[in-house]
């Protein structure tokens, strides 16, 4: 079942405002939650997350999410 249109915008702002968090756990698991929304409008969100994150592992992540997001 798809989310609704408002619901969806509500989660894609939820989780990436969580891509920003202290915890880098936190920011790879919003990451991985935005690629399984599987809306090609994060990638703009994680491309900016991209670009500010120090954590290799959670910029893996990040791009991780983008290419699901392209293949889908």
């Amino acid at each position: 079942m798809a989310l609704a249109k408002n619901s969806l915008a509500l989660c894609i702002q939820a989780l990436g405002d969580r891509l920003y968090d202290s915890n880098p756990l936190i920011r790879s698991k919003a990451a991985q939650s935005l690629a399984e929304l599987a809306d090609e409008a994060v990638i703009p969100i994680l491309c900016k997350a991209l670009d500010n994150e120090p954590n290799p592992d959670v910029v893996c992540q990040i791009m991780d999410a983008i290419v699901l997001i392209r293949a889908c």
